[in-house]
């Protein structure tokens, strides 16, 4: 017995060793404490981009893109001008570019002049040199350009895309020619103010007359002269009922041949009126896919399309 009682004191002193601890009762499940997860390693922050730089804009805020550099061929001399040309509604801004100084004077010069459906005098920047590849490399991109009849000119159609706000033009302006229209235009051998003797050695006698009759606009009296073979009718004017008639206007239909002073007949393509007569556009009268009027509708010549082409041509005033 007594060895035993000695046994358990050595063993109690073996449970409590240094660095042990008591045994404590069993913890409940619920009690159990889960145990924390391991904190993760944050790698290395990544050096940050630099920013993008900021897209150039325009003055009115909207982004302007630059345009893309030459892709291929070597850098050449273009010089360009803006100026506006006649559209289908109206006057129409056109940059156009040609390989020489001595090329692109010559077109300014033509739009100084009104030519060939050109606005009169409306240059807005005039010849300036760039260099590139192509014009679209340094101007709007080359997307918005395209070949011009002339070999080896670009041309970009609704807007000027030189640099620089530009001169200022009077787009209603018209050279003296369509100030006297009325009075230079001819129908074959017929014209304003005709004398009715001249018009029957042409004509020989209308195949019929109309009434005689005042017109409180003029103060005349006007009479229609009808050549339905030839298509065309005529408003014969006198100042007195019984006086000498004179031809007050010109009326051309089909089966009409007559062509006027600048080759136009009826049936021809409404493109050829823009390009001979577009010059002369009277800036008064409203931009129309079924009129032009060139000089004036108070004294000029009016056109009438039907189609693309033109079905009548009126030459006089057609407004007092």
């Amino acid at each position: 017995m007594p060895r035993r009682l000695l046994a358990a004191p050595l063993l109690a002193l073996a449970c409590t060793a240094p660095g042990t601890e008591p045994a404590g009762p069993a913890p409940t499940p619920a009690a159990t404490a889960a145990p924390e997860a391991a904190a993760p390693v944050t790698p290395p922050a990544a050096p940050a981009a630099p920013a993008a730089p900021a897209a150039p804009t325009t003055a009115d805020g909207e982004a302007d893109t630059p345009p893309a550099p030459a892709s291929d061929g070597p850098l050449v001399d273009w010089w360009c001008l803006c100026y506006y040309k006649v559209g289908a509604d109206g006057p129409e801004p056109l940059t156009a570019c040609r390989s020489s100084q001595a090329e692109c004077a010559k077109l300014e010069k033509a739009v100084m002049a009104g030519k060939s459906g050109i606005i009169y005098a409306s240059v807005t920047h005039p010849c300036q040199e760039s260099k590139a590849a192509h014009p679209g490399d340094v101007h709007g991109g080359r997307d918005v350009w395209q070949p011009s009849k002339k070999a080896g000119s670009w041309l970009s159609a609704g807007a000027c895309r030189l640099p620089g706000p530009g001169k200022e033009v009077d787009l209603s302006a018209r050279p003296a020619e369509a100030e006297g229209l009325l009075s230079a235009e001819r129908f074959g051998d017929l014209r304003y103010g005709l004398p009715a003797a001249d018009v029957t050695a042409k004509l020989g006698e209308p195949a019929s007359r109309g009434k005689n009759q005042l017109w409180e606009a003029d103060g005349a009296y006007h009479q229609d002269w009808s050549y339905p073979a030839i298509g065309v009718t005529l408003d014969m004017a006198s100042d007195s009922r019984s006086g000498p008639k004179k031809v007050a206007s010109i009326t051309l239909r089909a089966p009409a041949t007559l062509a006027t002073s600048k080759g136009v007949t009826v049936g021809s393509p409404r493109a050829l009126v823009l390009d001979r007569y577009g010059k002369l556009r009277d800036p008064e009268s409203p931009a129309e896919d079924d009129t032009f009027v060139a000089g004036s509708i108070f004294g000029g010549v009016i056109f009438a399309f039907e189609g693309g082409k033109v079905s009548q041509i009126f030459l006089g005033a057609g407004a007092e």
